[in-house]
């Protein structure tokens, strides 16, 4: 994920050069974007998982640990599917 978005150099000064980035480098962030989706899908299942075990179920543990899993994996998939959209919709920019 990281190498993608770097790649794409989409870290810009302003807001239209770093929309004239992703518009021409569309695969880049758009394969940053999967990578995102991916890993908040993983969180999410990674919450699933914690949440089955016995330290958890029987309020051994926190239950903020699986709770912040949860909405870290929202978030990061979240941001991968706006990332997506962005990649896809991003307008042609001939001067930034």
């Amino acid at each position: 994920m990281v190498f993608a978005r770097i790649s794409a150099d989409a870290d810009q000064p302003t807001l239209a050069a770093s929309m004239a980035a992703i518009a021409d480098n569309r695969a880049m962030y758009g394969l940053s974007g999967v990578a995102r989706l991916l890993s908040g899908m993983t969180l999410l299942a990674a919450t699933w998982y914690l949440l089955q075990t016995w330290i958890i179920r029987e309020r051994l543990a926190t239950p903020l640990v699986p709770a912040l899993f949860a909405a870290s994996g929202i978030i990061t998939a979240l941001s991968g599917v706006l990332a997506l959209v962005l990649a896809a919709t991003a307008p042609e920019f001939t001067d930034p």
